[in-house]
């Protein structure tokens, strides 16, 4: 997926997604954007803890699109889905380098503590603002933590300059956060089909 800085270990998503990340970034938020029937897209899903959430949100008819590097990742988003009865709403995909593979336009996308693991930062927010549908949002989140203001502010542009208006930028706790649409003067992209399709 586009090369990365560093990838989290698999095995770390346990110590990610646990009660209290749950209570500190409640998937339930989400629900400002996210609606029945939606198709939406989770990049790097990790162990599935927005994944999920959006599945409970999208309802019966609704699909979420949870990507990640890691097939051991997307082993354990599979189990949990089909443990809480949400397996035919998740559909799991591993990202292949250099493309993220997308074949399909979603209702929205989340980009949650993601790209700036991502070498090549503008690809991947290229290949995102071209799986947005005309109406869709994305929401992109990063850390304050070990990502400065000044770093997301860098991402911001490079978004804008792909055609993506800022809508507004949400309170996350512990987060640099912007929601994000393709403007309606953009050139329509097309999701990228990674390499050999």
């Amino acid at each position: 997926m586009r090369g990365h800085h560093h990838v989290c270990p698999w095995w770390l998503g346990y110590v990610i997604d646990n009660p209290i990340r749950r209570w500190i970034h409640p998937p339930k938020m989400l629900g400002e954007w996210v609606a029945a029937g939606m198709t939406v897209l989770d990049v790097g899903c990790g162990h599935g803890l927005f994944s999920l959430g959006m599945a409970k949100l999208i309802g019966p008819e609704g699909k979420v699109i949870a990507l990640d590097m890691q097939e051991r990742m997307l082993d354990v988003v599979r189990a949990r889905a089909d443990k809480a009865d949400l397996d035919g709403r998740v559909d799991t995909r591993r990202a292949e380098a250099p493309g993220l593979g997308l074949d399909e336009r979603v209702d929205f996308v989340l980009a949650f503590y993601v790209v700036h693991e991502v070498l090549d930062q503008e690809g991947l927010l290229r290949e995102l603002a071209g799986a947005l549908k005309p109406s869709a949002r994305m929401l992109l989140a990063e850390p304050v933590i070990h990502w400065p203001r000044s770093h997301f502010d860098q991402q911001l542009r490079m978004a804008a300059d792909l055609g993506l208006e800022l809508l507004e930028e949400p309170r996350i706790r512990f987060s640099h956060a912007a929601v994000l649409r393709r403007r309606s003067d953009a050139p329509e992209g097309e999701p990228d089909h990674g390499p050999g399709e």
